[in-house]
């Protein structure tokens, strides 16, 4: 007892030269370090007080999953006095999860058998951050950072500066405008970043070690946008399958195109230059139901078309009850000139795009399938830059995923209506490839039935391979 007293007594005196926004966990909310008594009130209290919070060195018991749901929060930030000298820990054999809604920072902890969700708000200016902590003894099925988007996508969100081991995902979920920079990852994770969802988030500087992908997006789910996204500088090693990898392969149940079909017909604003604001369309409700989505966009896809793997946003549906009765139609914003368009002409409805991200100067060693694949998932990709080295797999001209480089363009996938993955005007340039296996590779692979459309525009220049490995380029427009 008289050594708890006087450890409250330091704490208080140090207590009274900081500001009145901050408070300390044990003396203003009576959780002791490290004396093997549940700390979940008190912390959770902490959480919803608005302040910023320092937790002195020790053990703080948790038993139930925390929150930051209160307003008042919004500033507050959450931190170990000493650099991961606090040590979160959950008393549950699957762990606790601290759901962070308003915050500011939560810094220099080290949480054991603890996950963080972090929700999406309506406070986008506001930086939220996750920085200096360290994630221990997770459950090896799950996540040690969940970016979740239940009602919106977690904004402004910068994970920076972590340690990452054991857990199954390291980060993963949706995220916008957003940093992950500068952790490190190893010891078990299996996907170590691992994006549904991401548009302008700058990944950069990351270390990360094993494990079964190192930076993956999951192209699959409806409304998500992986848009201008910079991969960058990021070193990986001893990664078991892919490097970095866009991926709509194995992902085909809700996957990156819905359907594809030819206009027959079209409306243009008068007095507009002639834009086209609207195409009729062969097809039946059922397709026009499986544009969902406000980030649906069509691209025509022929070799003569000019508007070829241009982007237009898809703004309605519906049947026609006008011209082209019992047809469906499709109004596209920016749409293209009357004078460019032509019955017949050939087009993919996309469920969101993965469009314009840079994969840009990483170090990719020893993979055990591909160093960078686009796996029917990306348009206007730049993969420039990047050193990649003992790929592991021999070369290959057949419709697998292995290799250096990789772009796949894919046809039906499942064999089903739809569900195609285009690869269009992608660049591979002043990359360095070394090792067995390290080539650079693109195709189109066909799952079934026809085949729809080939890659077009992707181009590669100024590559170095090594071990007479060779550039591979098949069916490109």
């Amino acid at each position: 007892m008289a050594i708890k007293l006087s450890f409250l007594f330091i704490i208080s005196i140090f207590t009274s030269s900081v500001n009145a926004g901050t408070r300390y966990i044990t003396t203003d909310f009576d959780a002791i370090p490290s004396d093997g008594i549940d700390d979940t009130i008190a912390i959770q209290n902490a959480l919803s007080s608005g302040h910023t919070i320092y937790f002195p060195d020790g053990i703080y018991l948790i038993s139930s999953n925390l929150h930051t749901n209160d307003i008042i929060s919004k500033d507050s930030v959450f931190l170990s006095v000493n650099n991961r000298g606090a040590i979160l820990k959950s008393t549950n054999i699957n762990g606790n999860i601290i759901n962070l809604n308003y915050f500011k920072g939560m810094d220099k902890f080290v949480f054991d058998n603890i996950r963080l969700r972090i929700n999406g708000n309506t406070d986008t200016l506001i930086e939220r951050r996750v920085r200096w902590n360290e994630f221990i003894n997770m459950r090896s099925d799950t996540w040690c950072i969940s970016l979740d988007k239940t009602l919106y996508v977690p904004d402004n969100i910068n994970i920076y500066q972590n340690h990452f081991q054991q857990c199954h995902y390291a980060v993963a979920g949706f995220v916008r405008n957003s940093t992950i920079a500068y952790n490190t990852s190893d010891s078990g994770v299996q996907r170590h970043i691992w994006l549904s969802g991401s548009e302008n988030v700058t990944i950069n500087n990351n270390l990360i070690t094993g494990g079964t992908v190192g930076i993956g997006f999951l192209c699959k789910h409806n409304g998500s946008i992986i848009e201008s996204n910079i991969i960058r500088n990021n070193i990986l090693n001893d990664i078991r399958e892919e490097g970095i990898s866009f991926d709509m392969q194995g992902n085909n149940e809700t996957s990156y195109s819905r359907w594809s079909s030819n206009v027959v017909g079209w409306d243009k604003v008068k007095g507009n230059r002639g834009i086209v604001t609207r195409i009729y369309v062969e097809g039946d409700a059922a397709n026009i139901n499986d544009i969902i989505g406000n980030n649906t966009v069509l691209t025509f896809y022929e070799q003569d078309n000019s508007n070829k793997g241009n982007l237009f946003v898809i703004a309605n549906k519906g049947i026609s009850t006008g011209d082209y009765e019992g047809f469906p139609y499709i109004d596209i914003l920016n749409g293209p000139k009357n004078h460019t368009m032509y019955e017949n002409a050939k087009f993919i409805v996309l469920s969101y795009p993965v469009i314009n991200n840079e994969i840009i100067n990483n170090n990719i060693t020893n993979t055990g399938r591909t160093g960078i694949g686009l796996h029917g998932a990306g348009m206007h990709t730049l993969i420039s830059g990047n050193t990649i080295s003992f790929c592991n797999s021999e070369p290959n001209i057949n419709n697998d995923i292995w290799g250096g480089i990789t772009i796949k363009n894919i046809n039906n996938a499942g064999v089903t209506k739809g569900k195609h993955g285009p690869t269009f005007f992608n660049e591979i340039s002043n990359n360095s490839l070394q090792g067995v296996g390290c080539n650079i590779k693109a195709w189109t692979l066909n799952y079934g039935g026809s085949v729809e459309f080939n890659a077009t525009g992707n181009t590669q220049q100024n590559n170095s391979l090594s071990n007479g490995e060779s550039v591979i380029w098949l069916d490109q427009e």
